[in-house]
């Protein structure tokens, strides 16, 4: 059998908006997930735009930020093969979305503050990228019945290992589930102002149910965090 070689390559492109309240400056990050996926007949693509908005409130004396999040996960329809999803969380759970930004561009400024950190990222340039080491990849996902969230299995996975588990704990089955010499090429973030687009809901007609609630799949695709259908869309409103 010839051997089939699937090469993924992420895009993460990255933009940031502020504005402000009574509390202080807002800050808006928008990236786009572009993944391309290399195989024999050639490539194929997908993509979404993520956003966060960190939105300044008061504890006590105290400013703090409350983040909140609207976009979807990335599908990359291969075909007979299936569905690859590029869902909206890494190793550390839901933390990722902004956390990956941090982690990839870090301030090199050592002990600021909040306000100083959001607004050092705030002012990154358009354009500017960064690969992933792969320890800060996102979880990706496989439906074996694209009608069923139950049947959602973990196609990719890299988190802190838990109860008992020590260092880090890998899931890798891109070869098991879309064939022999499947393999990640790179993933990227870059700086974007493109606007948040919502798709999934087409496909996915389950994403109707409440976006908060957890999966019941079995077995759990991740022992990091409890699989939520947020980590496939959110923030949608009515008319989008």
């Amino acid at each position: 059998m010839k051997k089939l070689y699937i090469l993924l390559s992420f895009l993460i492109l990255i933009s940031v908006v502020v504005f402000a309240d009574s509390y202080g400056n807002s800050y808006v990050f928008r990236y786009r997930i572009i993944v391309e996926v290399e195989t024999p007949e050639g490539i194929e693509t997908g993509s979404s735009v993520l956003e966060i908005a960190m939105k300044p409130v008061k504890v006590g004396k105290s400013t703090g930020y409350k983040d909140s999040y609207r976009g979807e996960a990335v599908m990359v329809d291969l075909g007979e093969r299936g569905k690859l999803f590029a869902l909206k969380r890494g190793r550390n759970g839901r933390s990722w979305l902004l956390q990956v930004l941090y982690w990839t561009f870090p301030s090199g400024l050592g002990g600021i503050t909040d306000k100083e950190k959001l607004a050092f990222y705030a002012n990154l340039p358009a354009g500017k990228t960064q690969s992933l080491p792969v320890k800060n990849y996102p979880l990706m996902a496989h439906l074996k019945d694209i009608n069923d969230p139950k049947t959602v299995v973990a196609v990719y996975d890299i988190y802190n290992g838990t109860h008992g588990e020590l260092g880090t704990v890998k899931t890798d089955r891109l070869e098991d589930i879309y064939g022999a010499g499947v393999r990640i090429r790179d993933i990227r973030i870059e700086i974007t102002d493109d606007p948040v687009e919502f798709k999934l809901h087409k496909l996915l007609t389950w994403l109707s149910k409440p976006k908060d609630t957890y999966f019941i799949e079995s077995p759990p695709i991740s022992k990091a965090q409890p699989l939520k259908y947020l980590d496939f869309q959110e923030g949608r409103l009515n008319n989008e």
